[in-house]
């Protein structure tokens, strides 16, 4: 328990040591978990090199042995390594609401917390109750 408590403690200093060289570098790529493929293989969603409002998928890698875990809908560093795409990191929620201020986040993979309600049903429920207080379900 004691080693595990380490290894994820160093995992978390070099993910920080990564998300801060990432913040200070403007040509680094922010994308968003969308799928895990398994074998540290994820689907990423990421804005398109040429059309920035856009959004593609891509497959990526997890390289490093040493990295803090990355999950589904996280906020990760993706670097382009030839043709292939690698994380190297994920972004911390503080770290996010910074480079979304500063727009360097798509708006689509950041989420609001205080979405509107886009719809839906809405039920009205009628329940009728009997003269000893109890569900009359011949009502419902």
């Amino acid at each position: 328990m004691k080693n595990k408590r380490a290894s994820d403690e160093r995992k978390e200093k070099k993910n920080g040591r990564v998300e801060a060289d990432a913040i200070s570098d403007s040509s680094v790529i922010f994308g968003k978990t969308v799928k895990t493929l398994g074998g540290g293989m994820f689907r990423i969603a990421l804005p398109h090199a040429e059309h920035k409002h856009e959004l593609i998928e891509v497959t990526a890698k997890a390289v490093d042995k040493n990295m803090a875990r990355i999950c589904l809908n996280d906020i990760v560093i993706v670097v382009l390594s030839g043709k292939i795409y690698e994380l190297k990191g994920n972004v911390s929620a503080k770290n996010i609401k910074i480079l979304a201020a500063e727009k360097r986040i798509h708006p689509a993979l950041v989420e609001s917390e205080h979405k509107e309600d886009t719809g839906g049903f809405e039920f009205e429920v009628n329940v009728a109750e009997t003269a000893d207080g109890e569900i009359d379900i011949s009502a419902i």
